[in-house]
């Protein structure tokens, strides 16, 4: 599995969800469609930077996906696209925001949980110097 099999997923599985045409997101990156489509049909390995940020951009993924996307099956990016598409992305964004407000609405709960993250890098310090 290649990254560029990854993306393409990605982008695929987006484009699909979103209910965009081959020819209207052809139009919204600037390739020519044929290019696109011979593209996403695997007829073409890469598509150039650019056209994969416009892409992704104009489905509304997420740029931070696709810089990690390339170590990713086909599998888990299309898994990860439609993620975004269920809005699963926005829930774990509330969720984590909700969560960093409790804690600045509490400094003890936010110094408890930050001395227990430091005790465990602490551990997995001394276990990874155990094992060399």
């Amino acid at each position: 599995m290649s990254g560029a099999e990854a993306i393409r997923a990605y982008i695929v599985t987006l484009r699909k969800g979103r209910g965009v045409t081959l020819d209207a997101m052809a139009d919204a990156i600037k390739m020519p469609r044929r290019t696109y489509i011979e593209w996403e049909q695997g007829r073409t390995r890469d598509i150039k930077t650019p056209f994969a940020v416009r892409a992704v951009q104009y489905l509304h993924g997420s740029l931070s996906d696709l810089a990690r996307i390339d170590q990713l099956s086909e599998e888990e990016a299309a898994d990860l696209a439609n993620t975004i598409l269920s809005g699963g992305d926005d829930s774990r964004r509330e969720s984590a925001v909700a969560l960093i407000d409790e804690l600045l609405s509490d400094p003890e709960k936010y110094w408890a949980l930050m001395g227990y993250g430091q005790r465990l890098l602490e551990e997995r310090s001394q276990s990874g110097d155990a094992k060399k």
